[in-house]
């Protein structure tokens, strides 16, 4: 390897100037307003999954955390490789382990009570797994594999969701070392040649987004995805790798003005901060360009304010600077991990709170767990000082971390293995409904017996699908239907393209909703049923802003009226492309359970007349062909009952048992009567 005095343009200067309180532990200089930043990252965290609609795109914060993340690490080990003349892979990961490990078991034992004291069963069944993903940093892929993205519409979401981001960091931690230690080693130091390798790999990192664009889900928690973004971070620790011990030395000002646009930098930082904050606010997670490689635009904007963050004044250092900015900064790393679990397990039906005071009792709890944390867990061991005096000298801190993993899984299978079944298990029902298929022997549209009955297919949205299943099982048992596969798409409605207002938050209408009138043609023209039943509602009566449109529409909008006519209209006529009778069941409006149960359309409790004028809208399409098109009343005769909120426990689906109880008591005749009136 060249002599470090060759390569001292790409290197990271070691001044001497720099007094030791303007240093971190592992040498690095400090900047308290490098604490600050993250203070503001997480702060934007909290805010949206406190669902704020100031800050709906807070999520952004977790991608100046890892632009970060890139910066600092890149720059530690550029300012080893100079010191030293190469890097210690070993006391660079066992200063991460003894950095990260602690308040990560800390956070997944919490989990774990949770689990066991709160959880629903859904949670519960995925909670070994979750654990499992959790502790070997690879949660971002379970969530890949699993198709986590409806349960956050759907299901309370998982307890260690939030362990995505630390996955992806903690990958970088592992292989990021390593590929800088050995293309330094092979650019014999060189940096600025390591630098066209990052590049290389950052543009493949965007390249990877644009082509997996169509899978939202994938971009998001992928690792190659989103490296792009801390490959941002990399480039400007290399780009600031001689310079960046004087910006925290006594001739900070001077080096500043030293760097390009010196003079210009706090105003530029202000600007990419201001820029950053309305990003924050206006930008949904299914922004098209947050999923087409326009997080790596994002990222450029965190990296400059980095920059400002670290020059010896201006707007952006003196806000950064503040206390409260960075004593919430020093403890980020816990409030990341405590403030999720907690915000799931304080909720507004065990603690009577709502709205502000609640957000505000989830960040007080959040802030005091995670200082506690800080206190008297993370600091000790991170600066090597023993938990307790009253532990053996066997018990290594090795030992300790392993005996708490080993308790952790044991507790979470038990959890799982014991789960009692999920009241709506929406990936098993969309399974059965696919998948159904006659009987081995049995001609399609026959009974048991050889009698000829009709095929039936179920067509809309969750509400559909959970509708659907107890009517086939009924009718298939009563010997009076024969189902064949029909298609439910979960978080879909009839409307297309645009974007929707979901439980207050605004959001584009994701694309893989868009495609239902091909699907829908295309198993018409396969299975060929005699009968298709069709519901949907809930996406439907959301607040919308139509494609091409500047206003949000609701219905009893002449327009979203229009629009809504058309939908319907096209949605029978697909299905009765082949000669299937119609059957149209009438959306319910949102029970009361929803507010309890974690549902999406918590807003639209209070709202019932945006279901009657959809229903409405229905019964007058339908009116227009009654030799082929009947509606049954199903909302009409659900209200009548009394019994909505045991037979909805979620306020929006029928379980099983009461999907087959209400087809029992009502929808299977109601079914079969339209039927035979169109015969």
């Amino acid at each position: 390897m060249q002599s470090t005095r060759n390569t001292e343009s790409a290197t990271l200067a070691v001044d001497p100037a720099v007094p030791r309180a303007a240093t971190t532990r592992s040498g690095m200089p400090y900047f308290p307003g490098i604490e600050g930043l993250r203070g503001l990252a997480v702060a934007g965290v909290l805010v949206f999954h406190g669902e704020w609609d100031i800050a709906k795109g807070g999520f952004l914060g977790v991608s100046t955390f890892f632009t970060l993340s890139g910066f600092l690490i890149t720059s530690l080990l550029l300012r080893e490789q100079h010191t030293t003349g190469t890097i210690g892979l070993n006391s660079f990961w066992q200063h991460r382990v003894r950095r990260l490990l602690p308040a990560s078991l800390a956070c997944l034992s919490l989990v774990v009570v949770f689990g066991a004291v709160a959880a629903d069963p859904t949670q519960r069944q995925k909670l070994f797994g979750d654990l499992v993903g959790a502790l070997g940093y690879v949660a971002n892929w379970r969530f890949v594999l699993s198709g986590e993205s409806y349960a956050d519409l759907f299901n309370t979401p998982s307890p260690v969701l939030h362990f995505w981001s630390l996955a992806i960091e903690e990958q970088f931690y592992l292989v990021f070392p390593v590929l800088a230690f050995g293309a330094l080693r092979i650019f014999r130091g060189n940096v600025r040649r390591f630098a066209v390798a990052m590049s290389a790999l950052l543009a493949a990192s965007v390249a990877a987004s644009i082509a997996l664009r169509a899978n939202p889900d994938r971009v998001y928690y992928g690792t190659d995805t989103r490296a792009a973004e801390v490959l941002v971070g990399v480039l400007l620790a290399i780009a600031l790798s001689n310079r960046l011990a004087r910006l925290a030395g006594p001739d900070r000002a001077d080096a500043q003005q030293a760097l390009p646009f010196g003079p210009l930098l706090p105003w530029i930082g202000l600007g990419a901060a201001g820029l950053m904050v309305v990003l924050w606010s206006i930008t949904p997670q299914s922004a098209a360009w947050v999923n087409s490689g326009g997080l790596v635009g994002y990222a450029t904007l965190s990296a400059l304010v980095i920059v400002a963050a670290m020059l010896p004044n201006g707007p952006v250092t003196w806000f950064l600077t503040r206390s409260p900015m960075r004593e919430l900064g020093r403890i980020s790393y816990g409030v990341y991990l405590y403030h999720w679990p907690i915000f799931l397990w304080l909720t507004k039906a065990n603690t009577s709170l709502s709205g502000v005071p609640l957000f505000v009792y989830h960040v007080a709890v959040t802030l005091g767990v995670a200082w506690l944390s800080a206190r008297y867990l993370e600091g000790p061991i991170r600066t090597g000082q023993p938990l307790s005096s009253a532990l053996p000298a066997s018990v290594t801190p090795q030992r300790l971390a392993l005996g708490v993993m080993t308790i952790i899984l044991l507790a979470g299978f038990v959890i799982t293995r014991n789960a009692p079944a999920a009241a709506n298990d929406f990936a098993a029902a969309q399974a059965k409904l696919g998948g159904v298929r006659p009987v081995p022997g049995r001609s399609p549209g026959t009974d048991a017996s050889g009698r000829r009955v009709p095929k039936l297919a179920v067509f809309g949205d969750s509400v559909a699908l959970s509708t659907g299943l107890g009517l086939g099982d009924v009718l298939t048992a009563q010997g009076r239907a024969a189902p064949v596969p029909g298609a439910t798409k979960l978080g879909c409605g009839l409307g297309v393209g645009g974007k929707r207002k979901s439980a207050g938050r605004e959001e584009s209408v994701p694309t893989t909703c868009d495609d239902w009138p091909a699907v829908w043609r295309e198993l018409i023209t396969r299975e060929r049923p005699d009968l298709a039943v069709i519901q949907v509602g809930p996406w439907d009566v959301n607040d919308r802003l139509l494609s091409g449109d500047t206003e949000w529409r609701k219905p009893g909008d002449p327009i979203y009226d229009t629009y809504l006519r058309e939908q319907i209209r096209a949605a029978a006529a697909i299905v009765h492309d082949r000669g299937a009778t119609v059957v149209w069941l009438t959306s319910m409006p949102i029970g009361a359970n929803a507010e309890t149960s974690g549902q999406p359309e918590t807003d639209l409790i209070t709202q019932p007349e945006r279901f009657t004028r959809f229903n409405e809208l229905v019964v007058e399409e339908a009116a227009k062909h009654p030799d082929w098109w009947k509606v049954v009343d199903l909302a009409a005769w659900l209200g009548a009952t009394g019994e909505d909120d045991r037979i909805r426990a979620d306020g929006v689906h029928l379980a099983d048992r009461e999907s087959k109880e209400v087809s029992e008591r009502f929808l299977a005749d109601a079914v079969i009567r339209a039927y035979d009136e169109t015969a």
